[in-house]
């Protein structure tokens, strides 16, 4: 390598590195970001009435459902024939209930979700709650949709951590704090977009 060359091989790796470092400290000071984030959603779960065996399965996972609309038949011990209906209109999130099989009285069947009222619950390290507030703007990209971002708002702040122990005894004996989580509810906005309660986001607060 020529001489000359070196020294500026050296500026140029002291740019970079000073701006990658220049990108995250400012990106800190607009944003509270957590990657400990996913999508939420109201949901309605159906139960089995009584013990029997599911003879007829009329819908899919993502399948949209109406109000009282027959999801299920449920044939008792005895012969009688019942039907599972959709308590909400919605779309059927999960279905645990395959035709022909047997369940005890209770059984979870199937979830029904609304799609308007979808969320993304995100948690935020307590050091970071002070500059949360209801009422800000966020970005929220999600794992499903590499690339694309949503915009979102804050609409409810948790009242609790996430641990109910403040401190642990380490193998020292010595106690040391952990970092508690703070549930914050955000709106999302992403008309036309499949969403599944569960999947992974990454969230960032405006401040």
């Amino acid at each position: 390598m020529p001489r000359w060359l070196f020294p500026l091989v050296v500026i140029l790796g002291l740019i970079s590195v000073g701006g990658t470092f220049g990108w995250y400290t400012v990106n800190n000071m607009r944003y509270v970001t957590t990657t400990y984030a996913s999508v939420t959603a109201p949901t309605r779960w159906v139960t089995a009435p009584e013990a029997g065996q599911i003879t007829a399965d009329d819908v899919t996972v993502g399948q949209s459902v109406s109000t009282g609309e027959t999801l299920l038949t449920e044939t008792l011990a005895n012969g009688t024939t019942l039907t599972v209906t959709a308590p909400a209109n919605g779309v059927v999130a999960t279905l645990n209930a395959p035709q022909g099989q047997w369940v005890a009285s209770g059984t979870p069947l199937l979830a029904v979700v609304n799609p308007s009222q979808y969320q993304v619950t995100a948690n935020i390290p307590e050091t970071q709650m002070a500059n949360v507030w209801v009422g800000q703007t966020a970005v929220i990209r999600l794992s499903a949709y590499p690339g694309t971002s949503f915009s979102g708002q804050v609409v409810r702040i948790g009242t609790e951590t996430l641990s109910v122990n403040p401190a642990v005894l380490s193998a020292s004996t010595t106690f040391s704090k952990q970092v508690q989580w703070v549930p914050v509810t955000l709106t999302i906005n992403a008309p036309n977009t499949a969403l599944w309660p569960g999947e992974n986001a990454t969230v960032k607060i405006r401040r």
